[in-house]
């Protein structure tokens, strides 16, 4: 903060990043999209996104696939029609594809050993 009370880049894109990784489970590709549309130049964006924890994107992957999974099973979907909508939810919430499958396999393959 400076001395007027307002938060200067860092620390806005610091709080950003706390937030919409913790509560909204963004993935760090997202966050930094919405940075960029908010004006703040992707310089300054990168440093603290690599501090990020690396793992926050699979966790917040999981929440969000265990979240959308639950949803899609009680419309009695086919398998792979199932596993397609799970992959289109996590791509439009911004994560890689490489994350998305391997994401897709754990909790496909841990719901059908229950």
């Amino acid at each position: 903060m400076n001395e007027n009370g307002y938060l200067n880049d860092e620390d806005f894109i610091r709080e950003f990043v706390a937030a919409k990784s913790k509560f909204k489970s963004w993935s760090s590709k997202r966050i930094k999209n919405e940075l960029i549309k908010r004006g703040i130049a992707e310089k300054n964006i990168e440093p603290i996104l690599n501090k990020m924890n690396i793992n926050a994107d699979v966790e917040n992957a999981m929440i969000q696939a265990k979240k959308r999974y639950e949803s899609l099973s009680k419309r009695k979907l086919e398998p792979k029609e199932l596993r397609n909508k799970l992959v289109s939810f996590l791509f439009s919430k911004g994560f890689d594809y490489d994350l998305i499958k391997e994401v897709c396999e754990k909790i496909l393959k841990t719901k059908i050993e229950e």
